[in-house]
């Protein structure tokens, strides 16, 4: 593990106690940006650097926490940019590859091409409003429930994963869409429901029109096969299939220690 004070890893642990019983993301990345507010880059930059060390590990609560490093705009928001901009560029000094990752905010390798899919196919958009299309998104008839699936704007998305005639299978489904709205892809994301199942995660870590920083938060939880595969992707960001080299790497370290 690297090279961080006693101090810093006590108040990481003591963050996770305190944040973990947050279950809603939003309130939960509010209360971490508030209290990293209050600390020195440097304090900010080793706590950062320990919950991505045990987060690799495989340590869950580290893991969750990670979903609320990952929101840089409510981060920035409130500890500002100058002050997360510093802890980045103090990571990078210190060689803490993982925090660095973590609050950058690369755009998606696939970039979507405007116009959107609206006048190419998805004719729903021509013909009925957002607020149309967000109560057909409400409802039970299964023909409009699956053209919302294609669905280029977020707010239709929002309330369609709401839906419980939804299924696991085609959330996947709306996840590995190519071309995507990146913003699309966030509203899984940042969905309950839907991003603690495994399928979907893996789903949006392989989606190159996914924003790299939720790749980066959700690579953790991929296994050995599926990081492997995110690796050898040329089709995703580097800053992606590095981070998932780094997990390999140390599974591998793991494995060896434990021959001994």
């Amino acid at each position: 593990m690297e090279n961080l004070r006693p101090e810093s890893r006590s108040l990481a642990e003591k963050i996770i106690k305190e944040l973990i019983p947050i279950k809603e993301m939003g309130l939960r990345t509010r209360a971490l940006a508030e209290k990293l507010n209050q600390l020195d880059a440097e304090t900010i930059a080793e706590a950062l650097c320990y919950i991505c060390q045990k987060s690799s590990r495989g340590d869950s609560k580290f893991k969750e926490l990670l979903f609320s490093c990952s929101d840089t705009a409510v981060l920035a928001e409130i500890m500002g940019e100058i002050k997360l901009t510093s802890v980045r560029l103090l990571a990078g000094e210190r060689g803490f590859h993982a925090v660095v990752r973590l609050l950058s905010k690369p755009s998606p390798l696939k970039g979507l091409q405007e116009p959107l899919p609206g006048r190419n196919g998805y004719w729903l958009e021509d013909y009925f409003t957002v607020g149309e299309r967000m109560s057909l998104a409400k409802g039970q008839d299964r023909q409009a429930l699956e053209r919302l699936m294609s669905d280029p704007q977020p707010l239709v998305v929002r309330q369609l994963l709401k839906n419980a005639r939804l299924t696991e299978h085609e959330v996947v489904r709306i996840a590995a869409r190519r071309p995507a709205n990146p913003r699309v892809l966030e509203e899984i994301y940042k969905s309950p429901r839907w991003i603690g199942r495994y399928e979907v995660k893996v789903a949006l870590v392989r989606n190159p029109y996914s924003p790299p920083r939720i790749g980066v938060a959700l690579v953790n939880f991929l296994l050995q096969n599926d990081l492997l595969e995110v690796k050898n992707d040329a089709q995703l960001h580097p800053t992606l299939r590095e981070a998932a080299h780094e997990l390999l790497e140390a599974k591998k370290g793991r494995r060896a220690e434990e021959k001994e």
